[in-house]
């Protein structure tokens, strides 16, 4: 589909683009979701037609128009704006995959989300409450936290030291550990997240704030049976998008449509403007997504 992008949000995998798991044949262009308006559709698109209003994974997505697949497009629903609308492609889908297919949450069972003000962090917390987990614990580094951050569903919040996590988490949950934990650190705190999580339960990587390589007592993770499990957009084939999409659509566009879960924005930039919008994550002085705006 050929889209008008009103919106493209910003993700941290722009500042990356260089690397080589982002690399392309020719020109790059960056940016990887938008929300805008349906201008013409292949002849295998059945579900969207042209002046629909939708929102996709989009590769390209720093610009006036950009093609997005049929598979990774949500129509948005009238309650959202553009701006709302463009943080929901990446972060949504991504948090919910995380945690309700690879971390397999069910209703009542604990949550931790590490580097719990990162993006996928907010959506993350925002999720765990509309699929029904409780507690929901978040980890952070000490300091001012923005009234955004203090409204999220957080049950407790833990520091993010290793020891911190570890004791903050076992407090909160009894001395049971967590059910789930959606992981955006990575390397550095594996071994806390181990003694952290409960027996049986599942540790899901999805960010590497903290570099890629970490070691792991094989012995501490067959004792605690705990599931140590990888997810990324990178190494799924169309189908594989399409399940992802839809099994977000039918938990949270229900919430999403009735105002219970509203994506978090930071703010705006013009697309001419992109540099400093980039600068301005890179030197993490935001909360929320923070979105490009073509009009």
């Amino acid at each position: 589909m050929l889209v008008r992008v009103r919106a493209s949000g910003l993700n941290r995998a722009d500042l990356s683009r260089a690397q080589a798991h982002f690399k392309v044949e020719g020109p790059v262009i960056a940016g990887l979701e938008v929300a805008g308006d349906v201008v013409a559709t292949g002849a295998g698109v059945g579900a969207f037609a042209p002046g629909d209003r939708i929102a996709a994974m989009a590769p390209g997505g720093y610009a006036e128009f950009a093609l997005a697949d049929e598979a990774a497009a949500i129509g948005i629903p009238d309650t959202i704006d553009y701006v709302e609308a463009a943080a929901l492609p990446v972060w949504y889908q991504t948090a919910h995959d995380a945690l309700a297919t690879a971390g397999r949450l069910e209703t009542g069972q604990s949550v931790l989300v590490t580097a719990a003000a990162s993006g996928i962090g907010i959506a993350a917390a925002q999720c765990a409450r509309v699929l029904g987990a409780a507690p929901i614990l978040g980890s952070a580094r000490p300091g001012p936290r923005p009234a955004a951050f203090r409204a999220l569903p957080w049950d407790a919040l833990v520091g993010a030291s290793p020891d911190d996590l570890t004791t903050g988490v076992l407090e909160a949950t009894g001395g049971r550990g967590a059910d789930v934990v959606i992981d955006m650190v990575g390397a550095g705190i594996l071994d806390a997240l181990l003694d952290a999580t409960a027996l049986g339960g599942r540790i899901v990587s999805v960010g590497r704030l903290g570099s890629f390589h970490d070691t792991v007592d094989m012995d501490k993770l067959a004792l605690r049976r705990i599931s140590l499990i990888g997810v990324t957009f990178r190494t799924r084939d169309r189908e594989q998008k399409r399940a992802v999409r839809d099994a977000m659509l039918r938990d949270l566009m229900p919430a999403i449509e009735a105002g219970r879960l509203r994506p978090v924005v930071d703010g705006t930039f013009p697309l001419a403007d992109v540099l400093a919008a980039q600068q301005k994550m890179a030197e993490n002085r935001h909360f929320g997504k923070i979105v490009l705006t073509t009009d």
